[in-house]
């Protein structure tokens, strides 16, 4: 086939095809059309005058260098009459930035221009290093865009220009776009795609590569040869803005011109008049001068957090008078099944990630005022009888968590007999479950294979956003690593609180994303104990964990969904069509290997996402065909999308006026079974795909943790096969004993025992299965999961 010649010029090789316009095109045609259209932004929008002097923000990336080029090239090809200058700011990012400016110092060089660097040391005292050790990584993108932003006006000034000039393209301005519509930020939609923003006393501000797409000008800096850095920010994997560029790389692949829609979309955006009036009047900040809507600018008021060692301070607009006031009764975002804090007088005390309480995480009250609260208990001993008011919240509070506390109050919930704070409801293996047999849906019966009767009980429900959780402020948690800092706080202030709890033996148990959450939970209590002990206070006594139908190393669930579907390892006989399980047998080895190389060996969150998508489409799609319940084999699917009547029956039940009155619920969101939202944002970080959840497993191991993996054997989401896989491969000091030792058949006992599943054990691991339970063991087969979890606390063989 002969060589496709370029669509403009029709003699030349055509060598790339343009991204924004699909046209083939040769390179000389390409690096025409490319800075006219640049020339034509400019012009159109009359950005320049003759005679001024334009400081080009120079960060050493793709989009400052080929700005830097670009406008050199049209100032001298068009005759703009400009004095350019390169402004590069130094953030203070070893390993990063340090190398990113020895770039710049090259195009200064290359470009002749003169260049400027300004440091954020210089200016306000700290480095984005010692800012995000402060911080962390989630919230230091903020600290770094304000900082950021003022650095380049106060190096613009201390140049004397009268203009200032950025790399940001069109895939930065639509993602921008699409960050202030999920956040609600409506407001902003119209001033985010200005080609230009002026404020009364601030350098002229404008962005030339408005409609320049991003892949071509990574085309144009190849095929130009020019000098760039291109490597990532260490720090920005973790910002907000990588899930919306993961999100608009999706819309752009369904449909190329999403980007410049998008931009256009922001463009007629208008601002009512009564939001226009609503909105501070500008002024200075009395502190440095600088423009401000308040008496202290964003980055005074970050700086004052910073150095009074409150980080939260600044991040949003509220929290310039308090940083957070949030509730928290915490579940996981896929599957909720719930119950309440039951406390009876027995000797062990098992703790599931689902609790029910009230976490209020608080400021220093030196810098942001005492929170306000009904009855506040300074870390000392109380005993819970003493907790007498069934009308108001006693807040806990501890030294150690000054950002926490911990509200209780007493509750009637079961009949004024039973002494239970903030008890609950379940379907599960708790003490009391909904009458599904009553149509009104309003009452409950016994359980009588409720855990709590070997332990007492927390459920939580985590993270925030959750059940009835909800945070003041609009804060979320978004990683297994952050919601298991404010697990391990609740549960220390309760054990520090109630001295009859103090030292005795503490279990954490859970199911399905459980499988993610208790190997961090847990490695978070140990770790934390470590350093408690360092510093002579009181440890928790964490003793086992418990995960059943766990979703604990990805990789191995769809070689397990292909054994339950296609093969015997539930059923006797395959159920899923011969031309299904072909097709799924083809795509094994394909989804295993890309899920292994992007998931696995080396994360890559990008194509980490596509292998996902891949092996869901190839080995899930057959499945969800057949309206089978996905988390029970057995069963079609039946009531809502999560296949249980019950899930509707439990949400009316709770969203009872009554119920939430007696339960004293003051959350202003109604109980739901999922949150979506919670789930996008785990979903957006990819937490279940980012972290090797096992090799946690195997952490604890070595440090002699009991651990217990047991799994329903006709669930298909979290298969007992993948659970299987997992354990077998994992690295620890009893691996080759483990899969040496035979199965063994355990059961109830009793004459007419036939078996509840088989196990194995090796030091401190067991795995179990349970024939003919689902996803939800004690709901599936109450009498066996209660003997399972009997025999485990009283740790007996099973």
């Amino acid at each position: 086939m002969a060589p496709k010649t370029c669509a403009l010029c029709h003699t030349s090789r055509a060598i790339l095809k343009r991204p924004k316009t699909g046209q083939q095109i040769c390179r000389e045609c390409f690096f025409y059309v490319f800075e006219t259209e640049i020339h034509n932004t400019i012009t159109e929008a009359q950005l320049f005058k003759p005679g001024d002097r334009v400081a080009i923000g120079a960060s050493g990336g793709k989009d400052s260098t080929v700005l830097a080029y670009v406008m050199k090239t049209l100032n001298e090809r068009y005759n703009y009459g400009l004095n350019l200058v390169l402004l590069s700011i130094d953030e203070g990012i070893t390993g990063y930035r340090d190398d990113s400016l020895e770039t710049v110092k090259r195009n200064q060089e290359q470009f002749s221009m003169p260049l400027k660097i300004l440091s954020y040391d210089e200016l306000y005292g700290w480095t984005m290093d010692a800012i995000v050790s402060k911080v962390g990584k989630k919230n230091n993108c903020t600290f770094c865009g304000v900082f950021r932003r003022q650095a380049l006006d106060r190096g613009a000034a201390m140049l004397e220009v009268d203009h200032i000039v950025t790399g940001h393209n069109a895939d930065d301005i639509a993602e921008t776009v699409l960050m202030n519509i999920m956040r609600g930020d409506i407001a902003r939609l119209g001033r985010c795609t200005l080609i230009c923003t002026q404020g009364e006393d601030t350098i002229k501000r404008s962005k030339p590569f408005k409609y320049a797409y991003e892949k071509e000008i990574v085309m144009y800096a190849y095929f130009k040869r020019l000098d760039y850095f291109s490597t990532e920010c260490i720090y920005s994997p973790d910002a907000y803005r990588g899930h919306a560029r993961v999100f608009l790389k999706d819309l752009e692949a369904a449909r190329p011109s999403a980007i410049i829609d998008i931009i256009h979309s922001g463009e007629a955006f208008e601002v009512r008049e009564e939001i226009k009036k609503g909105q501070k009047a500008q002024q200075t900040c009395e502190r440095c001068g600088y423009m401000s809507s308040n008496t202290l600018c964003k980055a005074c008021t970050l700086l004052e957090g910073l150095e009074r060692g409150i980080a939260e301070a600044g991040i949003s607009d509220r929290s310039q008078a308090l940083v957070a006031r949030h509730r928290l009764n915490m579940l996981f975002p896929v599957f909720k099944l719930l119950s309440l804090l039951a406390v009876t007088g027995l000797s062990g005390v098992a703790c599931g990630y689902q609790f029910a309480f009230d976490v209020d995480a608080i400021t220093s009250s030196k810098y942001f005022g005492e929170p306000q609260a009904d009855a506040t208990v300074n870390i000392t001993t109380m005993h819970l009888k003493s907790l007498q008011s069934t009308e108001s919240f006693t807040t806990l509070a501890h030294p150690s968590f000054p950002k926490h506390q911990v509200r209780v109050k007493k509750s009637e919930f079961c009949d004024p007999t039973v002494k239970s704070r903030m008890l609950v409801i379940t379907r599960l293996a708790h003490g009391t479950r909904i009458d599904m047999s009553n149509s009104s849906s309003n009452s409950t019966i016994w359980n009588p294979h409720g855990w709590n009767n070997e332990a007492n009980i927390f459920f939580l429900d985590q993270p925030v956003g959750v059940g009835f959780s909800y945070a003041d402020y609009g804060e979320v948690v978004e990683t297994t690593e952050e919601a298991a800092k404010n697990v391990h706080a609740f549960i220390t202030i309760f054990f520090e609180t109630f001295s009859q709890f103090k030292g005795r033996r503490l279990h954490l148990s859970g199911e399905s994303y459980g499988g993610r959450y208790l190997p961090v939970f847990a490695s978070e209590i140990l770790d934390q104990n470590a350093i408690a002990e360092a510093n002579g206070r009181p440890t928790l006594n964490l003793t086992s964990v418990l995960i059943g139908n766990g979703i604990t190393d990805i990789s191995t669930l769809y070689p397990g969904r292909f054994e339950v579907e296609c093969g015997k390892a539930s059923l006797d006989v395959p159920f899923q069509s011969i031309a299904a399980c072909v097709r799924m047998k083809q795509a094994l080895p394909r989804c295993v290997k890309a899920m292994k190389k992007s998931c696995v060996d080396t994360f890559d969150a990008i194509d980490c996402n596509a292998a996902v998508n891949f092996c869901d489409s190839e080995m899930s799609t057959s499945y969800w065909a057949t309206g089978r319940n996905v988390y029970d084999i057995s069963k079609m699917c039946v009531g809502d999308s999560l296949c249980y009547h019950e899930n509707t029956v439990i949400e009316q039940y709770l969203n009872n006026a009554s119920v939430r009155t007696l339960l004293g619920v003051s959350a202003p969101n109604n109980f739901t079974s999922c949150a979506p939202a919670v789930g996008s944002g785990f979903s957006a970080h990819m937490d279940k795909y980012a972290a090797p959840t096992q090799e946690y497993v195997g952490a604890l191991l070595a440090r002699g943790m009991r651990i217990l993996i047991y799994a329903g054997t006709y669930d298909w989401q979290c298969n007992w096969v993948a659970n299987k896989l997992w354990v077998e491969r994992l690295e620890w000091a009893g691996q080759d004993e483990f899969n040496a030792q035979e199965w063994r058949t355990w059961g109830l006992g009793g004459e007419k025992d036939e078996g509840a599943g088989i196990t194995k054990r090796a030091g401190s691991l067991t795995f179990a299965t349970i024939w003919g339970a689902g996803h939800m063991v004690p709901h599936d087969k109450p009498a066996e999961a209660m003997a399972m979890v009997s025999r485990w606390l009283s740790e007996r063989e099973l």
